[in-house]
């Protein structure tokens, strides 16, 4: 994962997990990270899932703890798949904190963030629209 990245994690952590745990998107998030992309390659490998759910007593929130600390040491492409997985389970919690930081040329796109743009684009031509008679 590129420093820029870990570093918005790592900035985010709090928000993020409680984020999380709050959704109950846990067990969603793994199960597309563990999946194989374009590139035939893991965004969890099994020892990263079993590092994540290890000790029955252990809360969410140190879950999700574990899974953000996980995807920092990964690689390269780990952080688009993190982006890729919440898009995919529509999880507007984490899109709001992860666009909340990233560039616009590196947000994610989603249903809200669609509806909104396009209600803008809506409005600000009907504001630009003249009437055709007075």
């Amino acid at each position: 994962m590129s420093l820029q990245h870990r570093d918005l994690i790592v900035m985010c952590h709090p928000r993020l997990i409680r984020e999380i745990v709050d959704s109950n998107c846990l067990k969603p998030l793994v199960e597309r990270l563990v999946q194989r992309d374009q590139y035939d390659a893991y965004g969890l490998t099994p020892l990263n899932i079993f590092n994540i759910t290890e000790g029955g007593d252990v809360d969410e929130a140190e879950k999700a703890r574990r899974l953000l600390n996980i995807l920092c040491t990964r690689d390269e492409h780990t952080f688009n798949r993190f982006k890729r997985a919440v898009a995919d389970i529509n999880q507007r919690g984490l899109i709001k904190i992860l666009n909340s930081e990233l560039p616009p040329y590196q947000q994610i796109a989603n249903e809200s963030t669609l509806l909104d743009a396009s209600t803008t684009a809506s409005s600000a031509s009907l504001v630009d629209s003249k009437p055709a008679c007075v």
